[in-house]
């Protein structure tokens, strides 16, 4: 978008990058199917157990969630996610495991994103809270890795488009 008034500007009128629009980020009517969410999803494999969020950026609906890596399938099935975010250290297993079978965009991220204490601060950043146990999701570390993840790609991405999103759970 433009950043100056061009009857202002001497030359070139100066211009920035305000939005970047994704499969997972997308919040226009003309990009969207009006019958279904337009989830974006994180995934944090842990110890057999992968953490999950899910978010729709166009209704703010965000959820997290624990569950047996076996059950990962079954999961993404289940949410039909139109982008899922994962950490770049974790690339081959995913891509094993998902190579052309979902049809889905993935785009890894660095690992520092998916960082629990990152994770936590960029949760009690956006939501304005001393702890999350008011969202009854304290309880679920490897989750909260996917969640801090996804917020730190939306406000890379959507930068202060992001206060209808109030509130988490599981």
């Amino acid at each position: 978008e433009q950043t100056e008034d061009p009857k202002q500007a001497k030359t070139i009128v100066n211009r920035q990058v305000t939005e970047v629009v994704t499969p997972g980020t997308a919040v226009s009517d003309d990009l969207l199917e009006t019958k279904r969410n337009n989830f974006l999803v994180a995934l944090f494999l842990d110890n057999g157990q992968f953490g999950f969020a899910k978010i729709d950026v166009s209704t703010g609906e965000f959820e997290i969630g624990e569950f047996p890596e076996f059950e990962m399938d079954e999961t993404l099935s289940a949410v039909a996610p139109a982008e899922i975010l994962i950490p770049e250290s974790q690339q081959e297993p995913f891509d094993r495991r998902f190579k052309n079978t979902l049809g889905i965009l993935i785009s890894p991220r660095e690992d520092w994103t998916f960082q629990y204490d990152y994770s936590y601060d960029q949760l009690l950043h956006h939501f304005g809270t001393l702890s999350l146990k008011g969202f009854g999701v304290d309880d679920l570390p490897v989750a909260i890795s996917a969640a801090g993840a996804i917020l730190a790609y939306l406000r890379e991405n959507q930068q202060d488009r992001l206060v209808h999103i109030t509130g988490l759970s599981k």
